[in-house]
């Protein structure tokens, strides 16, 4: 395959990605050109060399979107990495989004149960303090004092999961983003 079919090829599988990170791509595989050239290597053999374009469009494509889930870790962002991984390969439909179901499961779910746990115990207190300073009717509130501040210790513990969910998410998220990396180099190894 010639140099200008090549790249051809290359830039028409990276149209997804923004124009001036294509064209810093397409720059810079013309220079593996180049090099290769005054090397005395042949355009089919650096083609050879590079891989596919379209497997190596793939690669480039996933090392954006974890650049963006470095930059801003949203659930878009981590969605397009989820997809281009899985553009890669089978292996990558197996384990990568398996894996980010049950990271987003987790995540969720204790932060459900922490926002939940804060809000009863808010709950709690405040109407366990309401019928102290007015004894309500429908309400019959013995320990009081026990009730306000059980309540205060369970929304403090609540609104701490929360928090440690969210911390515990992004840690997920880093060990997601470091093995879609790993097996990103794996699969182009293998398409070679």
């Amino acid at each position: 395959m010639t140099r200008g079919d090549y790249l051809r090829q290359l830039d028409s599988k990276l149209k997804r990605l923004p124009v001036n990170k294509r064209s810093d791509i397409i720059e810079d595989i013309s220079s593996h050109f180049e090099a290769g050239g005054e090397s005395g290597l042949s355009d089919d053999e650096l083609s050879r060399r590079l891989g596919a374009p379209d497997a190596l469009a793939k690669a480039y494509a996933m090392e954006f979107a974890t650049e963006q889930v470095r930059e801003h870790t949203t659930f878009g962002n981590v969605m397009r990495m989820i997809w281009s991984a899985i553009g890669m390969g089978l292996l990558n439909v197996m384990f990568a989004l398996p894996v980010w179901v049950f990271i987003a499961g987790v995540w969720v779910s204790l932060a459900v149960a922490g926002l939940t746990a804060a809000g009863i115990g808010l709950f709690s207190s405040i109407v366990a303090l309401i019928d102290w300073i007015h004894p309500l009717a429908s309400v019959y509130v013995p320990q009081r004092a026990v009730i306000i501040f059980g309540g205060i210790a369970v929304s403090s513990l609540g609104a701490l999961a929360a928090i440690a969910s969210w911390y515990l998410g992004k840690k997920l998220i880093r060990l997601l983003v470091r093995f879609l990396q790993m097996n990103k180099y794996i699969i182009i190894r293998r398409d070679k």
